[in-house]
């Protein structure tokens, strides 16, 4: 697992097996109208890649991250830290 780097400020780590984020993720993210004091939720956040564009973006201040699966709820939480938003996600 390397770190893929998806905008000019947001690296990210994915499993190279398993659940992948994909175009569909940058697509909603860009979709939504938020603002910088918004807060946001992201249900089955996999690594993190929709609140953390949501964040990089403007678009959110606030992001939560629900995820059943452990790995890759450790996985989001690892791509938080990488990009530095711990006090934001």
């Amino acid at each position: 697992m390397e770190p893929i780097r998806i905008n000019a400020r947001l690296t990210l780590r994915e499993y190279r097996s398993g659940i992948r984020y994909g175009t569909d993720a940058l697509l909603l993210a860009s979709f939504v109208r938020g603002r910088r004091n918004a807060k946001c939720a992201d249900l089955g956040t996999g690594c993190g890649v929709i609140p953390l564009l949501l964040l990089a973006s403007g678009r959110c201040g606030e992001a939560r991250g629900f995820e059943v699966q452990a790995e890759y709820a450790a996985l989001a939480a690892e791509n938080v830290r990488e990009n530095g938003m711990e006090g934001r996600f």
